[in-house]
């Protein structure tokens, strides 16, 4: 078996990691918004017990709680699923994350206009809606970003509640090859590629609500130029990189599992000359891939660190 196959046996279970991951991490969005609102608009009662549950919450181990849900609660006669098992403990956990970064953000939204609100007969909870909570969601995109990147981290633990994700994956195919080294290996690359390809579904949004200011005046036209086909090189490869695989493994004949019996449709008809052809393709446009990346990773340094024009801080989710 060599590493590609490797790869592909894993990414059997890719789409139960996606499904875990986005469904905890839509959990947690929801408890941290409900906390953080609550604590807005409920009394000091209200908020001490939010924030005694928000402490206590941070304060247990996330394999601990999963265990007491999904094991422990059938004790009482309530039988709890593993995917909502993993929602209740691990987007309980992050949601309590999430609702102290919603408190910073709302501390930092400028009092004067929440007066100005209030002067002109806004209610509390208008005053919330229109002012704050915009505010704050703009104000929280790198804290929900690093809770994101820690809800992908976590999500391995799905496999002691029996969902077949592609650490269990691997579990299995080490019991079977006793090639530890390489398969873990290769589970790495794969959830360092799910936790990039999250980051650049983050950063496309971000993009489209907060268009980046344009380039400085004085900026050489190479440089301009060098910057945009950079920017559109990155993103197309992105997209290209996955539809080729995709192609690849359609003019394999493999299987394209998504998530248990759910498969994805051949977009190529069989035949090995085709596959033939993309994989070498499916090769050279990671390579490119990296080599972009690692280029725009040293032009944001060289903006940042030498030239400290702005350039840097428009590439980031910061504003000057």
């Amino acid at each position: 078996m060599s590493f590609v196959d490797i790869l592909l046996t894993l990414l059997r279970g890719a789409g139960y990691t996606l499904l875990v991951t986005l469904s905890c991490a839509a959990t947690a969005l929801v408890v941290g918004l409900g906390i953080a609102i609550a604590r807005e608009l409920g009394g000091a009662w209200l908020s001490g017990v939010l924030s005694a549950l928000v402490y206590v919450l941070r304060g247990i181990p996330m394999l601990v709680l999963l265990f007491l849900v999904f094991f422990g609660l059938p004790a009482s006669g309530i039988d709890v699923p593993p995917l909502a098992a993993m929602m209740l403990s691990l987007g309980l956990i992050s949601g309590a994350y999430l609702s102290e970064v919603f408190r910073g953000a709302l501390a930092a939204v400028n009092p004067n206009e929440v007066l100005a609100a209030e002067s002109m007969g806004f209610t509390r909870f208008q005053t919330l809606r229109l002012i704050e909570i915009p505010q704050m969601l703009r104000f929280s995109v790198p804290g929900m970003v690093n809770e994101l990147t820690t809800v992908v981290k976590y999500s391995p633990f799905a496999y002691t509640v029996g969902i077949a994700e592609i650490t269990k994956q691997a579990m299995a195919l080490v019991a079977t090859t006793m090639r530890g080294i390489e398969i873990y290996a290769a589970l790495g690359l794969i959830y360092f590629a799910i936790y990039r390809l999250l980051l650049v579904a983050v950063r496309l949004i971000n993009r489209l609500i907060n268009p980046p200011p344009p380039l400085p005046a004085g900026m050489p036209a190479v440089l301009r130029f060098a910057a945009h086909a950079s920017h559109w090189l990155l993103y197309g490869l992105m997209f290209a990189q996955p539809l080729v695989g995709w192609g690849m493994l359609s003019a394999a004949g493999y299987p394209i599992v998504l998530v248990g019996t759910w498969h994805l449709p051949a977009i190529v008809p069989h035949d090995d000359s085709l596959y033939a052809v993309l994989r070498p393709l499916h090769t050279v446009l990671a390579y490119l891939l990296f080599a972009t990346f690692l280029a725009h990773l040293g032009a944001a340094l060289t903006h940042a660190l030498i030239f400290r024009d702005g350039v840097f801080q428009s590439m980031t989710f910061r504003r000057r």
